[in-house]
């Protein structure tokens, strides 16, 4: 991946793992995640807002009712483990490869999968700081995606735009073993066009074009993590509220990337 002044590991900002304590009047990005979470194992906590008000409390303590513990509305570290395990997504009962349409995962591929959801949800900073492309590269990178394990990897992969991933793993199959990556969308039939396609999986990589719901730049696209929560992407911070949803949607889906 060439070098255009990238966030590296190094020293991209990197937000640690949930908080020990969470409580009444918190705020910021691990309340977003705690509220994804609560939402994604079917508790709902309100907006998605990153504060931790009245109706996030009562999530809290539903959840935590429900799992045998302590209902104080107070997320320490068992509720966060009991949490984590529940907005997992489901595995497939059976062994093997999962299938897709015309595509299968593998279980390492669906592994990676999950991986990548789980960094992408604690390694965001919250917000829209038009880095997106830099922040999905490192999440791929770290969490092991396909065969993308290094931050230089793809080295004749330009890196100016979200869209230029699309671009490149477009352009040949051999540009998607390269990364040990398959393409979802053009796969199934009918082709996915919405980024909102129930079919998309959790820890499906998915590029859109300049001017879909969800972009300002006038050239890069985006591209995004799908989440475990109905409507939530991530890159830099989480796009839910940004993309729309199913029906609002407009734009061009350039790919949904999965691994092999």
């Amino acid at each position: 991946m060439p070098s255009i002044s990238p966030t590296t590991p190094g020293n991209a900002p990197a937000l640690p793992g949930p908080s020990p304590l969470l409580a009444w009047g918190s705020s910021g990005p691990r309340v977003v995640r705690l509220q994804q979470e609560l939402k994604a194992a079917g508790f709902a906590p309100g907006p998605l807002d990153g504060f931790f008000g009245p109706l996030t409390k009562a999530a809290v303590k539903k959840f935590q009712a429900s799992r045998g513990l302590a209902a104080d509305g107070v997320v320490g570290p068992k509720t966060w483990q009991k949490l984590h395990a529940a907005a997992q997504p489901a595995s497939p009962s059976a062994p093997g490869r999962a299938a897709l349409g015309n595509v299968t995962i593998s279980p390492a591929g669906r592994d990676q999968m999950n991986r990548l959801v789980q960094y992408a949800r604690g390694h965001n900073v919250g917000s829209s700081n038009g880095d997106c492309f830099q922040y999905v590269w490192r999440y791929m990178t770290s969490s092991g995606y396909g065969k993308l394990k290094n931050w230089n990897d793809l080295p004749a992969m330009p890196s100016a735009y979200a869209r230029n991933f699309a671009d490149y793993m477009n352009q040949s199959p051999a540009h998607l073993a390269e990364a040990g990556l398959q393409r979802l969308d053009t796969a199934l039939s009918p082709p996915i066009t919405n980024p909102h396609d129930p079919r998309v999986p959790p820890g499906a990589v998915v590029v859109v074009g300049p001017g879909s719901t969800g972009t300002s730049h006038a050239t890069a696209g985006d591209i995004v993590v799908r989440g475990l929560a109905p409507g939530e992407f991530i890159n830099d911070g989480p796009m839910g509220r940004f993309m729309g949803n199913r029906s609002s949607w407009r734009g061009t889906l350039l790919g949904v990337y999965v691994p092999r």
